[in-house]
């Protein structure tokens, strides 16, 4: 029997990737602590890139979205986060404070936007958007 090689990423995957450790390496350098990555529960197919919390901020947990484009001819994509996701968001932050005994914390929802040039991966434009959005209110 043949064995099958796993499927090499595509390129969004990759861009996907670098983009969450820009994000994350920025979150880091701004005093936020992570607490989880790529969190999905069992059951759900929504997925949180990451759940952090700031030491400024005691008793709010930030669940972010990074979303990661090469340019901003198809929109910025901060704007690529819709209703849909919003509300999966929500879903699974509600899912990660009850596990985490986080249920009574406050729970803040930002998206973290990085356009990336081709030529010129080291300088990415990293924009946060703290409470993108407010889940409830659509």
């Amino acid at each position: 029997m043949k064995k099958t090689e796993p499927a090499k990423p595509t390129f969004n995957q990759i861009l996907g990737e670098l983009g969450e450790q820009i994000a994350c390496d920025y979150l880091l350098k701004k005093g936020y602590k992570l607490l989880s990555a790529n969190y999905s529960p069992k059951g759900c197919n929504a997925e949180i890139d990451m759940i952090v919390e700031h030491v400024d901020l005691p008793n709010t947990i930030v669940i972010v979205e990074v979303k990661t484009r090469t340019k901003s001819d198809f929109g910025w994509p901060e704007l690529q986060v819709g209703n849909g996701k919003q509300r999966n968001m929500a879903e699974t932050a509600g899912i990660w404070m009850e596990k985490h005994n986080r249920h009574s914390d406050e729970c803040r929802f930002d998206i973290i936007a990085i356009e990336i040039n081709k030529d010129n991966t080291k300088n990415p434009e990293i924009r946060h958007i703290a409470d993108a959005f407010f889940p409830g209110l659509f």
